[in-house]
């Protein structure tokens, strides 16, 4: 592959959640040398214990929903909310809404 970009979509981590130390390594060839890079991850576990709510329960596309959530728990703060809609595809979903406080409106 003829390539300087590494992508990796969510489904690997998903598909491997017991695992949260990963290593991505790359070895060039050349006639008379080899070399080696790598890069090493962590993923950040999920946070616990919290709660969200929406106001109101249902409207329309013009409607305004308050979203609120509390008391999550997590070692490795919390950098951002993001809220996803489902369609028809229960396996695919969509980003809707995206806030780095806790209280937001949509």
């Amino acid at each position: 592959i003829n390539t300087s970009n590494l992508t990796v979509t969510d489904g690997l981590f998903l598909a491997n959640a017991q695992i949260n130390h990963w290593r991505f390594e790359v070895v060039y060839e050349f006639a008379t040398e080899k070399s080696l890079s790598s890069l090493n991850l962590v993923t950040n576990l999920a946070p616990n214990y919290g709660l969200c709510s929406i106001s109101p329960l249902s409207g329309t596309t013009s409607t305004l929903f308050d979203i609120s959530c509390i008391d999550w728990v997590d070692d490795d703060a919390i950098k951002d909310w993001t809220v996803y809609a489902w369609t028809n595809d229960l396996s695919e979903r969509t980003i809707i809404a995206y806030s780095t406080l806790s209280t937001f409106q949509i």
